[in-house]
């Protein structure tokens, strides 16, 4: 991961696999298409790891509020604007069958 260029932090030093997990998951946030780097940290500040953000839209999917699963990370994504598209996309991303489907 070292070859990603949009990270600007130094990668984790450590053997702790929690925190290697979560440097990973911040960098393959960092991938997404209009997603900074300071939002992938606001992203896991509430998520620390793609798993805890799965496990919120499978809550929201059981609790029959599935609507609301594409919003999760609006409010999240960016302290002042809330970032609806953002949000919609990161979650297509996450929950899409279809492998060959264009998320932008």
């Amino acid at each position: 991961l070292e070859c990603i260029k949009k990270i600007k932090r130094a990668p984790v030093l450590t053997d702790d696999p929690v925190e290697k997990a979560r440097d990973v998951w911040l960098r393959q946030l960092q991938q997404i298409p209009r997603l900074s780097e300071a939002m992938a940290y606001n992203v896991v500040e509430h998520y620390p790891t793609c798993q805890s953000l799965w496990q919120a839209y499978q809550q929201h999917i059981n609790e029959g509020r599935s609507g609301e699963s594409a919003s999760l990370l609006a409010g999240v994504l960016h302290a002042e604007r809330t970032q609806q598209k953002l949000s919609e996309a990161v979650f297509r991303i996450m929950s899409s069958n279809d492998p060959k489907e264009m998320i932008l």
